[in-house]
């Protein structure tokens, strides 16, 4: 006969704390009948440990949605740059939704951790079309980049005249 001692009772990533429950009847003013049963009572409670799964997914998540959104800094010329930075944050958002599906308990809903990491997912996927689209316009509309950046050197020769005249009206 083997019995199992309360720390092979551990739960991973759970605080538990038991109490056994034992059911009794009121019969007279000072009479009590201990119900006989061949059962046992037993109340658990579970508390998840949630400071392991921000260690483990929530701050990976922040990291690689940085380093995706820092892509919109790079120049638009430097396709390669560009795409690496924003594609690798994304496979690695998907291997780290992977890891968490195996490392939690199989449920039938969706998890707040489960959401977080898939809305991180979108949000970098957002960033590769986002640059698709600037690549697009640049290689597709030379004459229309170049004609807005006349524009804006038109307009910044206008604003420029301008404070010279009021410089010289005071």
């Amino acid at each position: 006969e083997q019995t199992a001692s309360p720390d092979e009772w551990k739960l991973r990533n759970y605080t538990l704390s038991t109490a056994v429950i034992q059911e009794t009847m009121q019969l007279a003013n000072n009479v009590t009948l201990v119900n006989q049963y061949s059962a046992l009572y037993a109340f658990f409670d579970l508390h998840r440990v949630w400071t392991h799964y921000m260690y483990l997914f929530v701050f990976p998540c922040v990291i690689l949605w940085l380093t995706s959104y820092f892509g919109f800094y790079i120049d638009p010329k430097s396709a390669p740059a560009r795409v690496t930075i924003t594609v690798v944050p994304l496979l690695a958002l998907v291997n780290l939704h992977s890891s968490l599906l195996s490392y939690t308990p199989r449920v039938t809903y969706a998890t707040f951790i489960s959401r977080y990491i898939m809305t991180t997912c979108a949000a970098c996927a957002w960033h590769i079309l986002m640059y698709s689209l600037i690549n697009y316009a640049i290689l597709t509309y030379p004459d229309v980049m170049a004609a807005a950046e006349a524009r804006r050197n038109d307009d910044e020769d206008a604003t420029s005249c301008m404070q010279s005249i009021e410089e010289g009206d005071k």
